[in-house]
């Protein structure tokens, strides 16, 4: 009989540990000037743009926590998924600056 696989409850934690202080330097090193940038004096500029960013990764995540490993060993499928990010990233090369 298998056993049923589940997640790994220390990697989760250490995972969101990096998560939180990441948010919280970023908040401590960019407070003054957000406020500064932004018009109304909103210290959480960056700190709501970040966890807007943190919360798509943290779905991803999820998604992937879920996905079969044998789909993920398939060469088809991470050739794709590696095509994809070298696509993305030469897209955001060329790219041209704010």
């Amino acid at each position: 009989m298998s056993r049923k696989l589940t997640w790994d409850r220390k990697m989760f934690a250490v995972a969101a540990t990096i998560m939180i202080g990441g948010v919280a330097m970023i908040y401590s090193s960019s407070a003054i000037i957000a406020a500064l940038r932004s018009g109304d004096d909103n210290p959480f500029y960056f700190v709501v743009k970040q966890c807007a960013f943190l919360a798509v990764g943290a779905v991803l995540m999820l998604a992937v926590m879920h996905l079969d490993i044998h789909l993920l060993r398939d060469p088809r499928v991470v050739y794709s998924l590696l095509g994809a990010v070298v696509m993305a990233l030469v897209l955001v090369l060329f790219q041209p600056p704010n």
